[in-house]
């Protein structure tokens, strides 16, 4: 079956890697940010997803987290700005719809693609981020995107239903840094590693950040120099 890592911002969950981790996104914290939190297979909603143990058997959650405005500094640092994120909203979004587009011009089951080019045509940065925002306070589940038996209007659906909540750009950090927007100050961003420890991926005194420090650094500057010359707008 293998292990994940799980990433989570508040109530929302961003997304997992099976076996491993993101190293980006694990490079928005430091060292100093891992945690360990002693609690039980039952509390912590792994019993039943790892191979032996019982509810009440004691675990080590072993996780990297820290608050909104500390997220949100880190992203503005490495040139993540709330300018830049927005603008990778509307060149995805423009992008998007150009591209279902096409494959309604060409795909004889084009009308599949009706009610998320309706959406996409209009929807407008605040709308996406105050859907955001109810989903994170309502702790709202992902929905089946085949399944029109849940009273969803075709806004919710949509940023229920596709990967970052339906952010059109191509960028998470882009996403992050507008979903960070989204909640209070006070919701923690957590990468959980728990699963991979278990599963023998890694070890709890793994110093993961520190490794990560150099390889993560000189990737992110030979990719923003190509961001920029592709993308004149999308500079900091």
């Amino acid at each position: 079956m293998g292990s994940y890592s799980e990433i989570k911002l508040g109530a929302l969950s961003l997304g997992s890697v099976k076996n491993g981790y993101d190293p980006y996104l694990l490079s928005l914290f430091q060292e100093s940010d891992k945690r360990l939190v002693e609690t039980t297979l039952g509390e912590c909603g792994l019993y039943g997803e790892v191979d032996e143990g019982e509810e009440n058997d004691p675990i080590t959650l072993i996780q990297y987290a820290c608050t909104v405005p500390v997220v949100r500094d880190r992203l503005e640092l490495l040139g993540f700005t709330r300018s830049v994120a927005e603008k990778g909203f509307e060149v995805g979004r423009s992008a998007e719809v150009d591209r279902l587009e096409e494959w309604s011009r060409r795909d004889s089951y084009g009308d599949l693609y009706a009610e998320t080019l309706s959406v996409l045509r209009q929807i407008t940065l605040d709308q996406w981020q105050e859907t955001v925002r109810d989903i994170e306070a309502e702790s709202l589940h992902r929905a089946n995107p085949y399944d029109r038996s849940a009273s969803l209007s075709p806004l919710h659906r949509y940023v229920l239903t596709n990967n970052w909540y339906g952010f059109p750009g191509h960028e998470y950090r882009h996403f992050l840094r507008l979903a960070v927007d989204t909640v209070p100050s006070d919701t923690e961003l957590v990468y959980d590693l728990t699963d991979l420890v278990l599963g023998g991926w890694v070890d709890d005194s793994d110093e993961l950040v520190e490794e990560l420090a150099d390889e993560v650094s000189a990737n992110f500057n030979a990719e923003r120099r190509v961001i920029q010359r592709s993308h004149p707008g999308l500079t900091g």
